[in-house]
C-alpha cells in the first residue's frame, strides 16, 4: 500500500500541483519565473525518462509537458518586472528554485544514461515473446532504471549476483497499461499473464521447474526468487526465464531447445510483485543452476533495453 500512496503522489499528485502552481501562483519577478520554470521542466523530464510508466500510460507525460507549456506561458506574461534591489525573500525563492533545477536535471541525466549499454561483453539474444507491445518494467545500466543491479557489487546479494543485468518485461493492452485496473489482485488482468514465452536462445535445458503456484499480487514468494523457471546453457552462457506460470512448461531437464521455441508461459511465482517476464544471462555459476555467475548485460535483435523501453512483435 505504500508503494502504491507513494507512486501516486509522484505520478499524479506532485505533477497536477506543480502545474496549478506554474498557473495559478503569483510571480514577481522574470528571474523567479525563469528559475521555477527550470526546476518543474527539470522535475517533469526526469519524470518522463526514470517514471514507472506501465502502470499509468507513457502519453501522460506529454500531455504533462503540453499542460505545462501552457500553464509557463500564462504565468510568464504575468511576471512583474522588479528593479534590481529585489528582496531577499524574493532572492532565496529563486536560489532553492535553482538549487531544484540542478538537483532534477541531475536525476534526469542519471536515467538518459541508464540508457547506455555497458562497455563490456553483450550477449546476444533473441526477444523472448510473441507478437504484441511491451515495456521493460527494470532494466537498463544503472541502478535508477535497474533495481536488479543492486546484487552486483553487495555481498549479502552474492548468490543472486548472477541477474545484476536481468529485464523485467511487461505486455501492455490496448490502453498502453500493463493491467486492467490500477494494481488488481487477480494475475489475470495482467496482459502478459499466460502469454506464451519463447526460448531466446538455442541451447540445453540445464534446470527447469514448473510445480509452484501463481501469487496474487502484491504476495511474494520469498523461499523461490524464481519461481517457475527454464535455465538455459546457450553456448556456456546461462540464461535464466523466470516467473512463469504453474503447470504450462513445456521443456524439461536435460532437453535441446531451439531459439523460439515455447518453453511454458508468463506467470506471477517466486518473489515477484506482479505477472512479468524476467531474463538474465551470467557465466556458469558455482553449482549447476546456481546464480552467482558472473552478471552479463543483454542485447534483443541488437537493441539494449532500458526501463520505459518500448518493443513491438508484429
Amino acid at each position: 500500500m505504500t508503494s502504491l500512496l507513494v507512486f501516486t503522489a509522484v505520478h499524479v499528485l506532485v505533477p497536477l500541483l506543480l502545474l496549478t502552481w506554474q498557473w495559478r501562483a503569483h510571480i514577481a519577478s522574470r528571474a523567479q519565473w525563469l528559475a521555477r520554470t527550470a526546476a518543474f521542466t527539470a522535475f517533469f523530464i526526469a519524470l518522463h525518462l526514470g517514471g514507472f510508466w506501465t502502470v499509468l500510460p507513457h502519453w501522460l507525460s506529454y500531455v504533462y509537458f503540453v499542460l505545462f507549456v501552457c500553464a509557463s506561458i500564462a504565468s510568464f506574461r504575468n511576471a512583474g518586472h522588479p528593479s534590481s534591489s529585489a528582496s531577499p525573500r524574493l532572492r532565496i525563492d529563486v536560489a532553492v528554485h535553482a538549487a531544484f533545477a540542478v538537483l532534477f536535471a541531475a536525476a534526469a541525466l542519471y536515467a538518459a544514461l541508464g540508457h547506455l549499454a555497458p562497455r563490456t561483453a553483450m550477449v546476444d539474444l533473441a526477444f523472448p515473446l510473441g507478437n504484441g507491445v511491451y515495456a521493460i518494467a527494470s532494466g537498463g545500466a544503472n541502478r535508477l532504471m535497474n533495481f536488479h543491479l543492486k546484487t552486483a557489487d553487495e555481498p549479502r546479494f552474492a548468490r543472486w549476483r548472477g541477474q545484476s543485468h536481468a529485464v523485467d518485461i511487461v505486455q501492455l493492452n490496448r490502453y498502453g497499461v500493463r493491467a486492467s485496473g490500477f494494481a488488481p489482485r487477480e494475475p489475470q488482468r495482467y496482459a502478459i499473464f499466460g502469454k506464451t514465452v519463447l526460448s531466446p536462445c538455442a541451447g540445453r535445458v540445464e534446470q527447469a521447474r514448473g510445480d509452484l503456484p501463481d501469487q496474487n499480487p502484491p504476495r511474494r514468494d520469498a523461499q523461490n526468487l524464481a519461481g517457475n523457471f527454464v535455465f538455459l546453457d546457450c553456448a556456456g552462457v546461462r540464461v535464466l526465464v523466470a516467473h512463469l506460470r504453474q503447470g504450462s512448461l513445456r521443456v524439461k531437464d536435460g532437453v535441446t531447445v531451439q531459439t523460439g521455441q515455447p518453453l511454458g508461459e508468463a506467470g506471477n511465482s517466486g518473489n515477484t510483485s506482479e505477472p512479468h517476464v524476467h531474463i538474465h544471462a551470467q557465466r556458469p555459476g558455482s553449482v549447476p543452476g546456481a546464480l552467482d555467475g558472473e552478471p552479463l548485460p543483454i542485447r534483443f535483435a541488437g537493441r539494449y533495453l532500458a526501463r520505459n523501453d518500448r518493443v513491438r512483435v508484429p
